[in-house]
């Protein structure tokens, strides 16, 4: 008897431990879930409130990689008069050591110069943003926009054209909106052996990490604003800040979480039991447009007193002539005879259908039924909305049914 009571003792253990397990679990995810829904109704409600010069003057529709690329050049360059500053290009460097791990030798705090589209003197191509000084260089290519292509060998080629112009590159800086990688394996034979440098030099910069921060608008730009707001230079604080928020409210609501989506994913891959768990679930959810409408006829059963009243649909009784019918299959909603009088306020009963917009997607009729297909979004929400929103459009059917029907009795 003991040992039975022992081991009755280690199951039940067993299964708390593994409840509790799953509890936490859940709360986890549910954390995960609520910080990956802020980070996007922050998004939002900065986008629908704020001002912004590059967008409510319409500058964005013209303002593409090349513009982007003149921007950056002007905010590098200490020349640029109201805005310029060296502190910039500290920041800019600092920012590439912090994502290569790698020190960068700081040949530009004194004297270097800012180019835009840099050609070179036997190399074709020209480099966006060229910043050097007497013997070193950074390349920077501007993929901000995605809507140019990477060329063909592009990073080696601005490799070699600083080398012919007696400029060595300590950092070639590759700028796309989202992270992703160059193309640099599918060079062609003359510029495969540049390969392995190109890949020690290379830094990628996305414009817009809201995770991480290592990105052109939190790590550069908004830390040059900072800086701008620190030396009382409202004009550049101003400028740097509206391009900083230009370039995020360019970001789409689902990339905005992407890195909360990538730990969520790692984590249940991490556990296969609840891997399988919400494999079932997205299955489940997968076919709730299937589901949904008998969920519906088990609430009108329960709630609203509906029975099979003809041909086996299921409805309610307005008197002992006419009901108000359901049916699954199309989210159909409609009016029915039990001894076909319906002729007389079928026109009337029609338009019930054909005036609510708002609930119907169309209204028709043939010799004894009259039906509206109800719109599905109806019951895109929780349950409650869902009964909610049944009671609604019952309740209006069902009111103004029996004033037809009082009408006509009384004609």
């Amino acid at each position: 008897m003991d040992y039975f009571k022992q081991n009755c003792l280690k199951i039940s253990q067993i299964f708390e431990k593994r409840y509790n397990n799953r509890i936490s679990i859940a709360n986890k995810y549910m954390e995960m879930s609520k910080r990956r829904r802020k980070i996007i109704e922050s998004f939002n409600n900065d986008s629908k409130t704020s001002f912004n010069i590059f967008m409510d003057l319409s500058i964005d529709s013209n303002f593409n990689e090349i513009n982007h690329s003149k921007m950056l050049a002007k905010i590098f360059s200490s020349d640029t008069k109201d805005i310029g500053n060296k502190e910039y290009l500290r920041i800019f460097i600092e920012l590439i050591e912090k994502i290569k791990r790698k020190e960068i030798i700081n040949k530009f705090t004194n004297s270097f110069c800012v180019e835009k589209e840099k050609s070179g003197i036997t190399e074709s191509g020209r480099i966006d943003i060229f910043i050097s000084d007497k013997d070193y260089s950074i390349i920077i290519e501007n993929k901000i926009t995605q809507k140019a292509g990477d060329q063909e060998n592009q990073l080696a080629r601005y490799y070699v054209i600083s080398e012919e112009l007696d400029k060595e590159p300590v950092a070639i800086i590759y700028i796309p909106f989202y992270y992703q990688l160059p193309p640099i394996y599918n060079y062609t034979d003359d510029y495969k052996k540049y390969i392995d440098t190109i890949k020690d030099l290379l830094v990628v910069i996305p414009a817009l990490d809201p995770i991480e921060k290592n990105d052109l608008t939190h790590g550069f730009l908004d830390k040059c604003s900072e800086y701008a707001k620190s030396i009382n230079n409202i004009t550049a604080y101003v400028c740097l800040d509206q391009y900083s928020k230009f370039i995020k409210s360019k970001g789409e609501v689902d990339k905005m979480a992407m890195n909360e989506d990538k730990k969520f994913i790692q984590e249940v891959l991490s556990d296969k039991e609840l891997r399988k768990t919400i494999e079932d679930i997205v299955q489940i959810w997968n076919e709730r447009p299937n589901i949904i409408p008998y969920i519906i006829l088990d609430q009108l059963i329960n709630d609203f007193g509906f029975k099979i009243v003809k041909d086996n649909r299921y409805g309610k009784m307005i008197n002992e002539d006419v009901f108000i019918f359901y049916h699954t299959w199309k989210f159909q909603f409609g009016f029915g005879s039990i001894n076909g009088k319906l002729d007389n306020i079928k026109n009337e009963l029609k338009n019930i259908f054909l005036t609510k917009k708002d609930i119907i997607d169309s209204g028709a009729e043939d010799s004894s039924w009259v039906w509206g297909l109800l719109k599905q979004n109806l019951f895109d929400g929780d349950f409650n909305d869902i009964k909610n929103n049944l009671s609604s459009i019952i309740n209006k059917f069902e009111e103004e049914v029996r004033e037809i029907l009082r009408v006509s009795n009384n004609a």
